[in-house]
């Protein structure tokens, strides 16, 4: 184990950093395991005091700096610590698969981030995909690469350098133009992300003809047209990152299909289970949703969808319950059977709820599905995208499914805004909300479309029945629905 060098551990002392070993080393920078506040983390020194800065990217499938400063007339960052890379987690077998989806899925979303900020990877491979395998915690390492410049800095943590026209990429990960000596495009990243998705869901890199069907028989038919696509030498044929996402979602296993998975109770129709987490929750851009906070949130059951119409009949049906006003003699017109249904209060919606066993959803709940396990801004992704939403009145359930998160929950925002159980205070303040007020969440706002995210929460009276007010389920582990045919 390499020692450090005694000037820099005195230098690092006075910056409150206690440096441990060595990690690793790339063209621009060493790092060391350090302690810094209690907590284990990176710490990254760069060789050179004017050397190439990566460019700043704020996502939480990104590897971002928690502090910054200079050491030694040299800038320094504060990086968070993962235990293994990708690469380590694989070693030449297809990643577990409770693990694939949220992986992959925090991928293309860093991805897709970096991409509409200008920002170029260039270096997308195993070995600088940062993992916790226990908790499915992902991070890309050394983004920030802007497109026009050539010289692009490997993974903090890779053992792999191998230098080809100018860069520190790894050749099996390389585009085919990319190997012809031309620039770092978006097409060279998502070819790159296609070997790396083919390497995890096969534990091998694609080597001829082999499709991953063939190497794996688990996988999903599907997954060998996409590979296909994105392998294609010509980069105007591979498909841009949200047709790419659409494409896993339809044909990767979410959580309830992961015969790996810890266990759990018997899957309630239509309902998703999340797993237990520690979760940031709020947005330090909204005044009613900040400050921004992390929280403990145990393991429950959530509706994919919104409580229908078809739904609610029964329920007006077998209790004797006022239908909403909207519906003419008594029923819901035909045609809307599979949209949400509507005008129920906060109250009517509880009796719903508890007449299948079930329960309104938390708002940290109904946020958490929000976000999905990726931490997304909005279920489908990191940015506003008004294609993947029902924006005006309300639609089937059934319809825009590439706006559901990466678990599977669909109309989290557009549809409707949604009950949920939680008073409508603001975030640090206790006390009861005026007017018994509720929170509701994942509304659409044209004044405001972008504010359609997993983070905006608004207040309601409880007693209100609005058109535009909808609502979904939840179920904690141990308790088992009631069959609504009763």
């Amino acid at each position: 184990m390499e020692a450090v060098p005694d000037d820099l551990k005195r230098a690092a002392l006075l910056e409150g950093v206690e440096l441990d070993a060595a990690i690793g080393a790339g063209r621009f920078a060493r790092v060391w395991s350090a302690r810094y506040r209690g907590d284990a983390v990176a710490f990254r020194l760069l060789h050179d005091a004017d050397g190439p800065r990566p460019r700043s990217l704020n996502h939480p499938g990104i590897l971002s700096a928690r502090a910054r400063g200079r050491l030694l007339g040299r800038p320094y960052q504060i990086l968070p610590l993962f235990p293994a890379d990708l690469r380590q987690v694989l070693g030449g077998r297809p990643l577990a698969r409770r693990l694939q989806r949220p992986v992959l899925m925090t991928l293309l979303d860093a991805l897709e981030h970096a991409h509409q900020r200008g920002v170029i990877h260039g270096d997308l491979k195993p070995a600088n995909v940062l993992l916790d395998p226990s908790s499915a915690r992902t991070a890309l390492g050394d983004f920030g690469t802007p497109a026009d410049v050539q010289a692009l800095e490997a993974s903090i943590l890779s053992a792999e350098r191998s230098e080809l026209a100018g860069t520190a990429s790894t050749l099996p990960y390389l585009a085919p133009e990319r190997i012809a000596g031309g620039s770092p495009t978006r097409a060279a990243d998502v070819f790159a992300f296609g070997v790396l998705l083919f390497e995890v869901l096969t534990g091998r890199l694609p080597v001829g003809l082999e499709l991953p069907s063939e190497l794996n028989p688990s996988l999903d038919r599907r997954v060998d047209a996409l590979a296909k696509r994105l392998l294609s030498r010509l980069p105007e044929r591979r498909p841009g990152l949200g047709e790419v996402r659409r494409e896993l979602l339809r044909v990767l296993p979410g959580a309830e299909g992961d015969s790996e998975r810890l266990p759990r109770p018997p899957a309630p129709q239509d309902m998703v289970y999340v797993a237990a987490d520690r979760v940031v929750f709020g947005d330090r851009d909204d005044r009613d949703a900040s400050p921004m906070f992390e929280a403990s949130l145990p393991a429950y059951w959530i509706d994919a969808t919104p409580v229908t119409n078809a739904d609610y009949a029964a329920f007006v049906a077998a209790t004797g319950a006022a239908p909403p006003r909207a519906w003419r003699g008594g029923r819901p017109p035909g045609a809307q059977a599979r949209w949400p249904v509507s005008g129920v209060s906060w109250h009517e919606a509880q009796a719903y709820a508890a007449w299948l066993g079930k329960r309104l959803p938390t708002e940290r709940e109904w946020e958490r599905a929000a976000m999905g396990p990726e931490h997304r801004s909005y279920p489908y992704g990191e940015g506003f995208d008004p294609t993947r939403i029902v924006r005006e009145g309300l639609a089937s359930v059934d319809e825009l499914l590439e706006g559901a998160s990466s678990e599977g929950v669909r109309h989290l925002t557009g549809n409707g805004w949604e009950w949920t159980a939680s008073p409508f205070v603001r975030y640090g303040q206790p006390g009861p909300a005026p007017n018994d007020a509720r929170t509701i969440r994942g509304g659409y706002d044209p004044n405001r479309p972008a504010a359609a995210n997993a983070h905006t929460r608004r207040g309601f009276r409880p007693d209100a029945a609005d058109h535009g007010l909808t609502f979904r389920c939840a179920m904690d582990p141990e308790r088992g629905p009631r069959s609504s045919a009763h």
